[in-house]
């Protein structure tokens, strides 16, 4: 059985800004090791940050967006999460603990590098 994970907006942003361990979780995703869950509330969170923080043009967050709807499955959020820990350290504290992998593909690339960002 192939593993569901849900990716919360901080690993989304890591990913697509810079790689690492959060770009290899998405790209296992990409290469179907896992399946990636999200829902439109977090793309839409997404969006704004890599606006807000990473200086996306519109056209950017889209390219961005899309590239991640590809390989994503969506499911509807129907009331308040029940169960999940909280990360203290979180800004906004209500988001699912980061994915960690040590054993993901390595060519998924994030839409756009972080010199393709607007300084």
């Amino acid at each position: 059985m192939i593993p569901r994970v849900v990716f919360d907006t901080n690993v989304l942003v890591s990913a697509i800004g810079w790689g690492g361990n959060p770009g290899r979780c998405v790209e296992a995703a990409f290469r179907g090791r896992i399946r990636a869950l999200s829902c439109v509330e977090i793309m839409h969170e997404l969006a704004g940050k890599l606006s807000d923080k990473l200086g996306f043009t519109d056209e950017l967050v889209e390219a961005s967006l899309a590239s991640l709807t590809c390989f994503f499955e969506f499911v509807a959020i129907p009331g308040e999460l029940k169960g999940v820990q909280t990360d203290p350290s979180d800004d906004q504290g209500d988001r699912v603990r980061r994915c960690r992998t040590r054993d993901a593909h390595r060519h998924w690339r994030p839409q756009a590098s972080p010199a393709d960002r607007a300084v």
